[in-house]
């Protein structure tokens, strides 16, 4: 028996059995990724919790010994440090400077000189395009997957469908009678 031939009946079968098929492969997917969350939640929550140690005020000479600490050490890597009010400027040069605005224990505002940003990007840009390169590779790949998963089952029937359905509109009416 040709294609040409089939009933709508037996056309109409195979999209369901095309669309049961595509739903499972669907959920199929839908499970291993509950198991893999599931899987990695369970190690999280077996894992060894970050210790929470209750944060203590520092009484003023611990503060000061703290300050004088941190500015031998900025000194010792020529780094000069300028205090006003709120606002804390590190100067690495004449031309490189980093200014931080704090308060109340919270950074407001960061603002870079020109060479710092320079000098920030060409420390940065090459991992961030590699990163990226990384992504949109993986990107593709996923989608090539997803297509070669996905894909076959609706193109195929849509083929028999369009090939019946011009066959048969070319048969005369004896062949259609026929089926």
């Amino acid at each position: 028996m040709t294609i040409r031939t089939w009933p709508a009946a037996k056309i109409k079968r195979l999209w369901r059995i095309g669309f049961a098929a595509e739903v499972g492969l669907v959920l199929l997917g839908v499970a291993i990724i509950a198991l893999d969350n599931a899987h990695e939640r369970r190690q999280q929550e077996a894992g060894a919790q970050p210790a929470q140690l209750p944060r203590t005020a520092l009484t003023p000479q611990q503060r000061d010994s703290l300050a004088r600490a941190a500015r031998a050490l900025l000194d010792s890597a020529r780094v000069r440090l300028s205090e006003h009010g709120d606002t804390s400027t590190f100067a690495f040069n004449d031309s490189t400077s980093v200014s931080v605005v704090v308060s109340n224990d919270t950074i407001r505002h960061v603002s870079l000189s020109p060479a710092a940003q320079h000098a920030l990007a060409n420390v940065l840009e090459p991992p961030f395009r590699a990163l990226s390169q990384v992504i949109r590779t993986l990107m593709w790949r996923v989608l090539l997957i997803l297509g070669i998963i996905y894909m076959p089952i609706p193109l195929t029937l849509g083929g028999i469908t369009v090939y019946w359905r011009a066959t048969r509109d070319h048969a005369g009416p004896s062949e259609r009678a026929d089926a």
